[in-house]
């Protein structure tokens, strides 16, 4: 049952964390568009590339305006038949990014990884991720050594279709992809015993994913007889063999899990086993900077306002430093999805 939960966030602070501060360009460019009294999308791009003096950075920066909007960052009015947007609440967004940039160049390291999804995340999952204040509490229960289950991440998902533990799986995943947790111990270990399907319907009318299934654990039979598998590991050797696209690894590993686990599903196929959740725990390199990430959240809802205004005027000062607000975007660039696009730049 979930019941721990720490990081108890005013709402527009988390606004702020989910819409905002969560890549390290997206936040940078906020500062800009705080000094605007009103402008289109393209007007803020421009506005940032002549600062960092990044032509790439326009590309990036003009898409942030509409997301300002959406968190409750910016209104929107029709001036000559274009759509500007004005600052709201702009100090509210500024203290996170200050405050969330500040670690991040203390530890030169991007937000991405801690907050967002990069490119080591598994484009599949966009759509369906739980929102980036998660990763937050899920880190703070691990550096407490809470069960992520056991973590309250409250109502943070971006597609509240997907049920809570599906959501906390997502976020762990991209973690775990991007380094900042290992697993310690995985006891979910299986033997395969007979991958060779004998059902009743055809082949070629069984779900890709079934076959799929059927198809890795006959490669992982014939390259490791008598090995120990996982979920997980038997996942990468699918993709590896590009037997699986991205839309089709859930209900892939949902099969697996019936396979290996006590259902009646696919009989004799996986020695069956009773299924424990792992141990999880932030990795050595990543430690100090989501330890900094999780306490300077705790400040921020227990700072008061002369924080929150330290944290705005942080916010100024990196940007203000022409070289400094280069330094983030580009850092903020090379974790991008787009980063094949702009390594040469980033």
């Amino acid at each position: 049952m979930s019941s721990y939960e720490s990081l108890k966030l005013e709402a527009i602070t988390v606004a702020a964390i989910n819409g905002v501060a969560n890549l390290d360009t997206k936040a940078i460019s906020a500062v800009e568009f705080a000094k605007l009294e009103s402008c289109t999308a393209l007007e803020l791009g421009k506005a940032v590339m002549r600062h960092t003096g990044i032509k790439e950075s326009k590309g990036f920066a003009r898409q942030y305006a509409s997301s300002y909007y959406s968190y409750g960052f910016a209104s929107k009015e029709t001036v000559d038949n274009s759509v500007n947007y004005v600052p709201k609440n702009i100090p509210e967004a500024l203290s996170v990014v200050g405050a969330f940039l500040s670690v991040a160049e203390r530890h030169n390291e991007s937000l991405i990884p801690y907050l967002s999804v990069s490119n080591a995340a598994n484009s599949g999952d966009h759509g369906m991720i739980a929102a980036p204040i998660t990763n937050l509490k899920l880190l703070d229960g691990i550096l407490k050594g809470i069960k992520p289950l056991d973590i309250n991440i409250g109502e943070h998902g971006f597609n509240k279709d997907y049920p809570r533990p599906t959501l906390v799986h997502r976020r762990l995943q991209q973690l775990l992809h991007d380094k900042v947790i290992e697993v310690i111990t995985d006891p979910n270990e299986f033997k395969i015993n007979n991958p060779v399907y004998s059902g009743r319907l055809p082949w070629r009318d069984l779900k890709t994913e079934i076959k799929a299934m059927y198809q890795v654990l006959s490669i992982a039979d014939s390259l490791l007889p008598g090995q120990l598998w996982t979920v997980d590991k038997l996942t990468e050797l699918a993709k590896q063999h590009q037997l699986i696209q991205d839309a089709e690894i859930s209900q892939f590993r949902r099969s697996l899990y019936r396979a290996a686990g006590h259902y009646k599903a696919y009989p004799g196929v996986i020695n069956k086993i009773e299924f424990r959740p792992p141990k999880y725990a932030v990795t050595e390199t990543s430690h100090a900077m989501a330890s900094d990430l999780v306490q300077t959240a705790v400040q921020l809802s227990s700072g008061g306002a002369k924080l929150k205004r330290l944290n705005e005027d942080v916010a100024h000062d990196l940007y203000n430093d022409q070289v400094t607000a280069a330094r983030i975007f580009r850092r903020g660039m090379r974790y991008s999805k787009k980063t094949n696009r702009y390594r040469d730049v980033a």
